[in-house]
């Protein structure tokens, strides 16, 4: 399945991804700076995410965690809505429950692949 993206930037909207993508995989990444992303490990693993989506069944959402100071405030949205404390974050949902995470160094061709085929 192809990517899709999600734009929240409050916490109505950061509802409706669980809402709205309730069995899916929603990929945390940093915001594109310029021409691309903030965080080079978001960079690093870009082709891996799409590699992977793109060729298997399972659905994947792309939902962008701010710009680098908004990241690193304590009261980032994402921090406090996901728990999540790294970016890169690939969270598997189903049913709008988080059933487990990859973070920042897991994420390789072969973890994402088995983590998403389990």
């Amino acid at each position: 399945m192809p990517l899709q993206t999600a734009n929240a930037k409050t916490s109505d909207e950061i509802s409706l991804i669980r809402k709205n993508y309730p069995n899916n995989y929603l990929i945390f990444y940093s915001d594109v700076d310029g021409e691309k992303m903030w965080c080079p490990d978001c960079v690093r693993i870009e082709g891996i995410v799409k590699d992977t989506f793109n060729s298997e069944t399972a659905e994947g959402t792309i939902v962008y965690v701010g710009l680098q100071h908004e990241w690193k405030s304590p009261s980032n949205l994402f921090r406090r809505e996901f728990g999540i404390s790294s970016v890169p974050t690939i969270v598997k949902l189903q049913d709008g429950t988080e059933l487990g995470k990859l973070e920042d160094g897991e994420i390789t061709k072969e973890s994402l692949g088995k983590f998403v085929n389990v």
